[in-house]
């Protein structure tokens, strides 16, 4: 396996998470092959948080950023109990 990432389903929303390449792997464009794949699932509620710096790659496969102040319910809860586990990471959407 030199890739992988899961697209889970919650009450009213869909999370990007776990996506991750091998280290020979990387700089390849797999992760980019795989979440072109996985794109057929995303739609308007489908969300990821990634690590800042990887701001410009999810933003070149669609993903806008949302504010904290923006994030509601249950996308919000769960975002910042990720952010209180000492994560640096942002809230991006699926455009």
């Amino acid at each position: 396996m030199i890739a992988c990432g899961y697209l889970r389903r919650y009450e009213n929303f869909k999370l990007l998470a776990g996506v991750a390449v091998a280290p020979d792997h990387q700089g390849q464009g797999v992760a980019r092959q795989l979440l072109t794949l996985l794109a057929e699932r995303f739609d308007s509620d489908t969300y990821t948080f990634p690590y800042d710096h990887l701001e410009p790659f999810y933003s070149s496969l669609g993903f806008e950023r949302v504010e904290v102040n923006e994030l509601s319910g249950p996308v919000g809860d769960l975002f910042r109990g990720y952010v209180k586990q000492g994560r640096s990471i942002l809230a991006m959407v699926y455009r």
